[in-house]
């Protein structure tokens, strides 16, 4: 061990009771908006599960947190050879390190953005990562907000776009403790959104970036459709030049294609088309989910919007195995200190773009019993209903009556003859004057 590092153990880490080839990683980590690519995710989990055994010590120089991976080792859990293994390692090590992961909140006009890993060194087989020392508390002694993952699962995915799919659906995969486990979990992605979190869309994407920035409430499906159509129209463009060039020199058809070819593969923006997206990617990361992970199976029906029925979102059905419900990581319900209660409604604020009264908020947040999840599910019910009145009571009567999309449009298409039948229906399980009357007496 250096003299400028010392080690550090996590025995008194009530998770480390786990068995060996699970690890923990953190919610924070997960929701993250970032570009990677699967062996970067790779020697991430592995590194995780070091970390979550006890095996990591302290850079003393920069306080970073670090990790020993033996070469051998990680040519056995990654199946590399010798040669193309170094040369895929330093690949990674170049772009990894100083790599940015960020959140937005664009509410209190503040955002985080922070390199994760800062330096990783190969010497005499043994590859070191550094991980950032601010990041501290999501790598290490995790107590509340974090995901059990099996690494041997995480390791048999076969892209980034499944391996961080696989994470993000997972870190949402728990019920209430006293629940009916009976019923399937319903997570709900916007389009856009779900492309910037599976890292297909660049959050760093300088373009991106500055369409952020210039909302104060970044409506991210709008972001991500006049960024796809920015690249779309760039595409062409180059294909126009180099169409011109392949006729100057006098090139064949066949060889004019193929360099056609190559341009789109490298200037169209990838799965744009909801068709593409559906057939090539999403079914795919489905199909080897369901048939490599044996604690969750997903099924999913997709939301639409306007006259042409643009798919909008999609909502993602999830089943735990009976065999695994006494294992699964339970959400319980806690009780929020008047502290945390204000920092909860300020993350929602960032969540939802509606200019709501912290009043309003509370009751919201009650009726769902601070689950973040439950309020958003009601929230994209609202913004596919059209005009309401009544927001706040629509919110209320939606998370009591547990609506998502599919029940909005099944109900909404029953009441063709009455438009606002299901809106208001909604709004009069809500009684404005009885609420404000409740929070004044508390």
């Amino acid at each position: 061990m250096s003299k400028n590092t010392e080690e550090y153990s996590m025995n008194d880490d009530n998770t480390n009771q786990l068995p060996e080839k699970l690890y923990s990683k953190s919610n924070y980590l997960i929701s993250s908006m970032s570009s990677s690519n699967l062996l970067e995710n790779q020697l991430m989990a592995i590194s995780l599960q070091k970390i979550f055994n006890g095996q990591w010590f302290v850079n003393l120089e920069t306080n970073a947190i670090c990790v020993n991976l033996k070469a051998n080792e990680l040519r056995k859990l990654l199946k590399g050879n010798s040669g193309s293994f170094y040369a895929r390692l330093k690949s990674t090590a170049e772009s990894v390190t100083g790599k940015n992961v960020g959140w937005e909140s664009p509410q209190k006009d503040s955002f985080d953005y922070i390199a994760v890993t800062i330096r990783m060194t190969y010497e005499k087989g043994v590859l070191t990562v550094q991980y950032n020392a601010a990041l501290r508390n999501y790598l290490t002694n995790l107590e509340r907000n974090f995901t059990i993952l099996n690494l041997q699962t995480m390791l048999s995915l076969s892209s980034t776009y499944t391996f961080r799919f696989y994470e993000l659906l997972k870190s949402q995969a728990y019920y209430r403790r006293g629940s009916d486990t009976n019923h399937k979990i319903n997570i709900y992605y916007e389009l856009g959104k779900l492309k910037l979190q599976l890292g297909i869309i660049d959050i760093n994407d300088p373009k991106i970036k500055e369409k952020i920035k210039k909302s104060k409430n970044p409506d991210y499906e709008k972001i991500v459709a006049e960024y796809e159509i920015e690249k779309m129209e760039d595409c062409n463009y180059a294909l126009r030049a180099e169409k011109i060039i392949c006729s100057d020199k006098g090139l064949s058809k066949a060889e004019t294609n193929k360099r056609l070819a190559s341009v789109k593969k490298e200037k169209y923006p990838a799965y744009m088309e909801w068709s593409v997206f559906k057939r090539d990617l999403l079914d795919k990361m489905i199909e080897e989910i369901n048939s490599i992970a044996n604690d969750i199976f997903i099924e999913y029906d997709v939301a639409r919007q306007g006259h042409g029925g643009k798919v909008s979102g999609i909502n993602f059905y999830l089943t735990i195995p009976e065999t695994k419900l006494d294992n699964i990581v339970v959400e319980e319900k806690k009780s929020l200190s008047p502290e945390e209660k204000m920092e909860f409604y300020e993350k929602l604020q960032d969540e939802i773009d509606l200019p709501l009264k912290i009043k309003d908020l509370q009751k919201i947040c009650e009726t769902a019993d601070y689950d973040l999840f439950r309020i958003k599910k009601a929230y994209n019910v609202l913004k596919c209903s059209g005009k309401v009145e009544n927001i706040v009571g629509f919110l209320i009567s939606a998370i009591k009556n547990n609506y998502d999309i599919k029940t909005y449009e099944n109900s909404n298409r029953k009441s063709k003859n009455n438009k606002n039948s299901f809106n208001r229906i909604m709004e009069n399980d809500y009684n404005i004057k009885k609420l404000e009357e409740e929070i004044l007496a508390n």
